[in-house]
């Protein structure tokens, strides 16, 4: 195979799903790039990791974009048990039950990490996101806004409305995301 056969089809699969995604079939987008990330796994990039994570999320795929992060951004957990005592148990209670932290690379983009919280909140395991959270609220609303604000609604939709009020009062404090069009949007999560 040559060095440039992976990428191709990666870049194919991505219009591919744009595509798809345009005619709002999203799970097939979601297939399409996923199926070239299992084939060529060494050709992806973190730009494709994005893409699919983002098609999982809207999907409620939580499960599957977990196993993308393990799989493709190298995301790890430490756990308080034994490794085989962590294989007896169900996937759900292993994150619940026995995980202690979520270790991922230090080059692992803000976006991704952001992904990353969202899909551990939506899983039920919110006592691993602290780290992550913190990464995100370092950073400039002006520039991040969008991953704040998706971390804020997972926060929310899974009634943890006091970690999400750090989130939305940087939102509110930006230039971009406290015009009254997107204040709305806030009010509508806190209600």
């Amino acid at each position: 195979m040559k060095a440039h056969q992976g990428q191709d089809y990666l870049n194919a699969s991505k219009k591919i799903a744009s595509l798809l995604h345009a005619r709002d079939n999203i799970e097939a987008a979601k297939d399409a790039i996923l199926e070239a990330m299992n084939k060529y796994p060494t050709s992806v990039k973190s730009e494709d990791t994005n893409l699919v994570l983002e098609l999982l999320i809207q999907l409620g795929g939580f499960d599957d974009a977990l196993d993308v992060f393990c799989r493709f951004c190298a995301v790890q957990f430490d756990a308080d048990r034994s490794a085989e005592a962590v294989a007896d148990l169900e996937p759900e209670r292993q994150l619940k039950e026995a995980f202690t932290a979520v270790k991922h690379p230090d080059d692992l983009v803000l976006d991704l990490r952001g992904k990353l919280a969202v899909v551990l909140i939506r899983l039920g395991a919110k006592h691993l996101v602290s780290g992550l959270v913190e990464d995100v609220l370092k950073e400039d609303a002006e520039t991040y806004g969008d991953v704040m604000l998706d971390l804020a609604e997972a926060f929310m939709a899974t009634q943890n409305h006091e970690e999400a009020i750090p989130l939305l009062e940087k939102l509110i404090n930006s230039e971009t995301y406290c015009q009254v069009s997107n204040l709305k949007t806030f009010f509508l999560f806190l209600c």
